[in-house]
C-alpha cells in the first residue's frame, strides 16, 4: 500500500475522533468550572450527577413520558409545518399573483418571534398538544417556504422540458417507457415486467448524464 492509498483512510480516523476529544475538552472544563468556582448543585451541578441523574431518570420511568409527548409533538409540527411550507414555496415560485398577494403577510409573519405568540397560541389552542404542534409548524414553514420557492425558481428549464417530453408517453402514447410502465401495472399486471422498466429508466438516466459529462468535459479540455 503506498504513502497515497494510505493517507485517506489515516486521515479518516483522525476527523472522526475531533467530536470525541471537543466532548471530552467541554466535559473537563465543565468539571473544573463547578470545582473551581465551588458552585452548588442549584447553581451548576457536576457532569457525573447530570449523567446519574439521566440514568436514573430513564430507569424510573420519570423521563418515557415526556420524552414521548415532546417527540409527538415535534413529528405532527414538522409534518404540518413541511407540508405547508412546501404547498406555500411552490405557489410562491409558480405563481405571481401568489407571491403578491402572500408575501407580505409571510414576510410580517416572520418578523415576530414565535415566543412573543405562543401565549396568544395558548389561549387561541389551549394549554395541550394543538397548540404545541401549531408552535413548532410555524418554525418548521417559513424555512421550508423559502427553501421550496428558491428550489423550485432555480431549477435547469433542460430539465423541466426533458420532463415535459417523458409526460408525453404518459398521456396519448401508444409506445414508450412510460406506456410499459402503465401496462405492466395495469392490465398485465406484471410486477417484474414493471421494475425491469424502471431499472432501464434508471440506466437510461444514468448513460444520459454520463454523456453529458463525458461531452462537458471533452469541450472544455479542447478550449
Amino acid at each position: 500500500m503506498t504513502a497515497l492509498t494510505r493517507g485517506p483512510a489515516l486521515r479518516r480516523p483522525a476527523a472522526d475522533a475531533w467530536p470525541v476529544a471537543a466532548f471530552i475538552v467541554f466535559v473537563v472544563a465543565w468539571k473544573l468550572v463547578v470545582v473551581l468556582g465551588r458552585l452548588p448543585v442549584f447553581i451548576l451541578p457536576a457532569p457525573e450527577q447530570v449523567a446519574a441523574r439521566f440514568v436514573t431518570a430513564w430507569t424510573d420511568g420519570t423521563m418515557a413520558p415526556h420524552a414521548w409527548t415532546t417527540i409527538v409533538e415535534v413529528a405532527l409540527g414538522f409534518a404540518v409545518g413541511a407540508v405547508a411550507g412546501v404547498v406555500a414555496g411552490y405557489g410562491l415560485a409558480r405563481s405571481s399573483v401568489f407571491e403578491r398577494v402572500l408575501s407580505p403577510y409571510l414576510v410580517a409573519a416572520q418578523a415576530v418571534p414565535i415566543l412573543a405568540l405562543a401565549p396568544l397560541l395558548a389561549v387561541w389552542f389551549g394549554p395541550g398538544l394543538l397548540a404545541k404542534v401549531v408552535i413548532c409548524g410555524l418554525i418548521v414553514f417559513f424555512p421550508v417556504a423559502v427553501a421550496t420557492m428558491v428550489g423550485i425558481r432555480s431549477v435547469d428549464r433542460g430539465l423541466l422540458e426533458l420532463a415535459r417530453s417523458l409526460v408525453g408517453e404518459w398521456a396519448g402514447a401508444d409506445k414508450g417507457l412510460g406506456v410499459l410502465v402503465n401496462l405492466a401495472r395495469g392490465s398485465l399486471f406484471d410486477i417484474p415486467l414493471l421494475f425491469a422498466t424502471l431499472v432501464t429508466i434508471a440506466l437510461l438516466g444514468i448513460a444520459c448524464y454520463a454523456l453529458v459529462v463525458i461531452a462537458e468535459r471533452r469541450f472544455v479540455g479542447l478550449r
